[in-house]
């Protein structure tokens, strides 16, 4: 038996469990590497969008959304989502969204 058929073997006795266990591996390593979120790792409120980390992109066109009025007459549920999303990213745009949806 050469090595490619012992392979071969393997290949067909690994379980669901075993690929859950190889993802879940990867996606630790993964975030042991990543860089912390704006809000955490730095005191200094982001003046550029280049100086968000990528993940808070998105949200800095969502608080331009909500400075627009786009979700003027939002039900609680989506005031309460846009709060959780838009709380942490320091970015004056960001901040400004927030306040003007808790009032």
């Amino acid at each position: 038996m050469n090595q490619k058929d012992i392979t071969n073997d393997l290949q067909r006795f690994r379980t669901v469990r075993t690929v859950k266990n190889e993802l879940r591996a990867r996606e630790l390593e993964t975030t042991k590497n990543a860089v912390p979120h704006n809000s955490q790792w730095s005191g200094k409120q982001a003046s550029e969008p280049s100086e968000l980390a990528p993940d808070c992109l998105p949200w800095l066109h969502v608080a331009k959304q909500v400075l627009a009025g786009e979700f003027h007459g939002a039900d609680k549920s989506m005031r309460q989502s846009l709060v959780i999303g838009l709380r942490s990213i320091r970015h004056p745009d960001c901040q400004a969204a927030l306040a003007r949806i808790k009032t």
